[in-house]
């Protein structure tokens, strides 16, 4: 993994903080990305007291031209990308009928294009040089959650953009592959309700909440170069919560 460069979107905290973290510890020089700098210094300076390579780029990756000027810098300081980990996210809980046009926008926008936008960078660099690596974090949610038709629409067009993305970029050396959590132990999981919490955890087989380093297994999994012959696949990490119908997640 000596010097592979690795963008991770959402990584000041969290799943994207974990994968950060472990990816530089193996060898990648990476490339932090978020819209809080104080968090993502901290990542940053965390990772170079022990003696690896990191830097924050601070982007707001919903947002065409942040994008843009993301993967310019990056291209500046390393001079190519290796792997893309898309794993911006939010969530915004309504029933359909409370849920407002912005909610569905926002939610959308972060979760959803700005995967967009970043794979199309990403792509542009990889295939000129004919190897890359991309990791969508999606959610078991995309398969339906009570309260959450914006938040499952935007992880199920990630499932799609990922299966799709594998068949464009298949002749590239490309790869694109998708992991999708169930209940991690995370900022985000942390917003939900009491009683949301509580139901979900009466619909878990495991009966508890996983760790974001078993979800980082995973994404450092779908980077290794070795694997260069799995691409367009979901692979769940949610306690067999996806062999369940219709929960929230």
């Amino acid at each position: 993994m000596e010097n592979k460069i690795a963008v991770i979107t959402g990584s000041t905290s969290g799943i994207g903080e974990d994968i950060a973290i472990k990816f530089a510890s193996i060898g990648y020089k990476v490339v932090v990305v978020g819209r809080n700098k104080e968090k993502g210094n901290r990542i940053v300076d965390t990772i170079k007291e022990k003696g690896e390579e990191a830097i924050f780029l601070k982007a707001d990756v919903s947002q065409s031209d942040e994008c843009e000027n993301l993967f310019k810098t990056v291209l500046e300081t390393y001079g190519t990308v290796d792997i893309l980990v898309n794993n911006a996210g939010i969530m915004r809980n309504l029933p359909i009928v409370d849920m407002k046009e912005t909610d569905w926008d926002k939610v959308l926008d972060i979760n959803l294009k700005s995967y967009f936008l970043c794979c199309r960078e990403a792509i542009k660099i990889m295939k000129e040089k004919g190897y890359g690596r991309i990791i969508n974090i999606s959610s078991r949610g995309w398969l339906g959650g009570t309260a959450q038709s914006n938040y499952a629409a935007s992880k199920g067009g990630i499932v799609s953009l990922t299966r799709s993305l594998a068949l464009e970029t298949a002749r590239m050396g490309i790869t694109v592959n998708c992991v999708a959590p169930g209940m991690i132990d995370t900022p985000l999981h942390r917003q939900s309700t009491e009683e949301e919490v509580s139901f979900r955890m009466d619909s878990q087989p495991m009966g508890k909440v996983g760790t974001p380093r078993q979800v980082t297994n995973i994404v450092e999994y779908f980077a290794d170069e070795e694997n260069w012959f799995t691409t367009g696949q979901v692979l769940y990490v949610c306690g067999g919560m996806s062999v369940l119908a219709s929960l929230s997640s």
